[in-house]
């Protein structure tokens, strides 16, 4: 197992949807969250 993967399971994800193209997707929990699709920061949690 590499190390990328083993700090990524540590970690708690959470879904996030994007404000500005839609998207959905699985990040980590902190304050800011960058849509890995249009790169931008405005998103929400999807829960």
């Amino acid at each position: 197992m590499g190390l990328q993967r083993l700090f990524a399971s540590t970690v708690d994800r959470e879904r996030y949807r994007c404000l500005a193209c839609g998207a959905e997707f699985e990040a980590p929990e902190r304050d800011r969250v960058q849509c890995p699709e249009c790169l931008g920061y405005r998103v929400e949690a999807a829960g």
